[in-house]
């Protein structure tokens, strides 16, 4: 899970969408990290977004999801500046 979670905390968008995905990933967590692999350009990335968006939806009940999302969503920012 290591190397998946690094690969979407590498995704590089434009800096608007980089605060968009912060943004969802507040209000929307998983659903944020989903929306950041599916604009990625690298075809492994897409794929890595989408599970782990998945698993932070799954684990939203016990916190752990949104912290997860919170902070993928950060990286993804701090990546698009």
């Amino acid at each position: 899970m290591g190397a998946m979670n690094e690969s979407v905390n590498a995704i590089k968008l434009d800096s608007t969408m980089g605060m968009v995905v912060l943004l969802l990933a507040i209000l929307a967590p998983g659903i944020s990290t989903c929306i950041a692999g599916v604009l990625s350009k690298d075809d492994e990335q897409m794929k890595n977004g989408i599970i782990v968006g998945i698993i932070q939806f799954l684990l939203l009940g016990v916190c752990i999801g949104w912290i997860w999302a919170l902070l993928s969503g950060w990286k993804i920012y701090s990546n698009s500046k």
